[in-house]
Parts: C-alpha cells; sequence; structure tokens
C-alpha cells in the first residue's frame, strides 16, 4: 500500500514541474519497462532521459539490477539523470 502523497502524486507533481518547464514529457507503457523507455527514447530521437531513484530494497533482492540500473545499461549512448526524492 502506498503511504499518502505516494507514488503517483509524486510523479504527477513532477511531470507538471517539467511541463511548465516547456519540457516534453511522455508516459509510455510495456511490460519491459526499461527496454520500453530505452526503445521509445532511441525511435523519437530522445537525447536526456530522467528517472526516480529506485527506493531502497530488502537485501535478498540487492543482487539484481533495478530499473534505474537496467536504463542505464540499456540506454548507454543517451544522458540519464537519476533524480532523488527530496526528504521531507
Amino acid at each position: 500500500m502506498a503511504p499518502a502523497g505516494g507514488v503517483e502524486e509524486t510523479v504527477e507533481r513532477h511531470m507538471t514541474f517539467a511541463r511548465n518547464l516547456r519540457i516534453q514529457t511522455h508516459v509510455v507503457e510495456g511490460s519491459d519497462v526499461p527496454g520500453t523507455i530505452a526503445g521509445f527514447a532511441r525511435a523519437h530521437g530522445v537525447t536526456q532521459i530522467f528517472v526516480g531513484r529506485s527506493p531502497a530494497r530488502p537485501w535478498w533482492k540487492r543482487f539484481g539490477e533495478t530499473i534505474v540500473q537496467q536504463v542505464v545499461r540499456q540506454a548507454r549512448d543517451i544522458q540519464i539523470t537519476i533524480v532523488a526524492q527530496r526528504r521531507r
């Protein structure tokens, strides 16, 4: 269960912020999230990707790559900025 002011609200706040700065934004969907992001970026000539930092994971899940790490690996030819969530 997401906390109050959860992920959806945070994403929408960041999207609105970007749009207010006249930054073109897109929401893409796919079963392979990193592949979908990298593929969309290449197909549309995207030069920069901004992604939110992955939340901390339990120790037993730290052996695999996070979605953010997979995006970085799959889109090595594109500038990627990882944005940390501000603490209140």
